[in-house]
């Protein structure tokens, strides 16, 4: 699918209790979800995404490569966690290159967006804040407003409108905060007061179901969750009901930090997208987001303590931006077999796995 030009969201309606979002094209439905795919313009799509940082690679005139090859590999979209939007961090950039390479994005605006940057993204004066981080502590919230009101004066605004789908963080009941309800729910309208009016998918820290639709207070239109098979015993997201989306592993592993580059390239390599990414299929995955699939740099004090400047990871386009791993080759092989094969996406997997 071609990225489509000039879209204006104009909201989201419930029928059936299936949520659809409306995109505005002459009077023209474009794109609507169900418990196995997105549709866009009436056809079904296996989305397929990769994970980039444009402040991991502080060049805008490098971002267009970058969209190049993930289309060139068969890829549909590009999932982006936001620090910054100013300089060479502007998304005006960003976003037009997205466009001319004809790749969907899939926003994760923050300001939390983990990723293992400082702070998880918020900024160090943060700390200084008496109430829980996360959370509808009056003091959070007020930084949070200052935020949206930038949002608000933002020209970026106006393309934010058109991603896809924006990926709101949450966390496990260990976690507490980031599975308050209320503040979720906080969040999600002011989203929705800044006129971003795109559908909600939230990242789930172990996929154990919270906020799926229909759940009440803070649930999203499509439920998504963080997976990583080296770090996991099973996969318990088969067992979550989702009537009204599709399986949405929207950070599942592309590659390993911590281990050095060399050693993460072997560990997170083409063979392990053999097993795995296989595995997300025969469970009728129809939302899949790799992290990293291009990692970059960690430049200045953006990475977290226990990092290293390096964030390549091991992922398939090397920090480099070379293509010298097997893997790139792997994940085209899959992404154009399951673009030419339609069928999968009403199939159902026979049992659990």
């Amino acid at each position: 699918m071609k990225w489509v030009t000039q879209l204006l969201l104009t909201g989201s309606v419930a029928i059936d209790d299936v949520k659809f979002a409306i995109i505005s094209l002459v009077g023209e439905s474009l794109l609507a979800w169900d418990k196995s795919s997105i549709t866009i313009r009436g056809e079904r799509n296996m989305f397929l995404s990769v994970e980039f940082h444009p402040f991991r690679l502080p060049s805008p005139g490098l971002w267009l490569d970058i969209f190049q090859k993930i289309k060139a590999m068969g890829f549909l979209a590009c999932e982006s966690g936001h620090i910054k939007n100013s300089g060479v961090y502007n998304l005006e950039g960003f976003f037009d290159a997205a466009k001319r390479a004809g790749i969907y994005l899939l926003a994760r605006p923050g300001p939390y967006i983990n990723s293992e940057v400082s702070g998880g993204g918020f900024p160090g004066w943060l700390q200084r804040n008496k109430g829980v981080l996360r959370a509808t502590a009056p003091d959070f919230r007020g930084v949070l407003q200052i935020t949206f009101g930038t949002l608000e004066e933002s020209s970026a605004k106006q393309k934010l409108r058109r991603a896809f789908t924006f990926c709101l963080e949450s966390g496990t009941t260990s976690v507490g905060a980031c599975v308050d309800k209320s503040y979720m729910q906080w969040i999600e309208r002011e989203f929705r007061f800044a006129e971003i009016t795109v559908p909600f998918i939230n990242n789930d820290g172990v996929p154990t179901g919270n906020f799926v639709p229909g759940s009440g207070p803070g649930e999203v239109d499509i439920y998504g969750f963080d997976f990583y098979p080296f770090g996991w015993a099973s996969l318990k997201f088969r067992s979550i009901s989702l009537p009204s989306s599709p399986i949405a592993a929207v950070e599942f592993q592309g590659g390993t930090g911590g281990v050095g580059v060399e050693t993460a390239a072997a560990l997170i390599n083409h063979e392990f997208a053999r097993v795995f990414y296989k595995i997300n299929y025969g469970l009728h995955t129809a939302i899949m987001n790799l992290y990293m699939t291009y990692g970059g740099t960690n430049w200045g004090n953006i990475g977290h303590p226990l990092g290293y400047t390096s964030y390549d990871m091991g992922a398939a386009i090397s920090e480099d931006r070379q293509l010298v791993r097997e893997k790139y080759s792997e994940l085209k092989l899959q992404a154009n077999y399951l673009r030419s094969s339609p069928a999968y996406l009403t199939a159902s997997p026979q049992g659990d796995m």
